[in-house]
């Protein structure tokens, strides 16, 4: 996925605030397990990663290469967070929770508002 892949590059990039805002995206809001794996080895800070993730750590660094600003890093994380809810929706939709799909809704829009920058 794109966007969890910008996410984590520009958090490489802007370590400040990007770790924080990595360390409170919730694991599973990544889609890819690759893309978790890199999460963690991010936030621990890891020198090594292992060598399966090592072609994921090199476009994941020179995407950081090009830098980015705390900006595109908290845009970069909305992006996600706000997909991952939509997907949290659905299966609420389908389940028949609809207070659950509601709350979900009403977090969608919140992030819709900031991404739209009337916050």
């Amino acid at each position: 996925e794109q966007r969890e892949r910008r996410l984590l590059a520009l958090v490489m990039a802007v370590p400040d605030p990007g770790n924080d805002l990595l360390a409170g995206l919730r694991e599973d809001h990544l889609a890819t397990p690759a893309h978790r794996s890199a999460r963690k080895l991010i936030l621990e800070g890891a020198d090594q990663w292992p060598p399966d993730m090592a072609g994921l750590r090199a476009v994941l660094q020179a995407e950081a290469a090009e830098g980015g600003t705390e900006d595109e890093v908290r845009d970069a994380y909305y992006r996600v967070e706000k997909r991952a809810l939509e997907q949290a929706m659905i299966a609420a939709r389908v389940g028949g929770d609809e207070a659950e799909y509601l709350r979900l809704q009403s977090m969608v829009k919140r992030i819709e508002v900031v991404l739209r920058g009337e916050a």
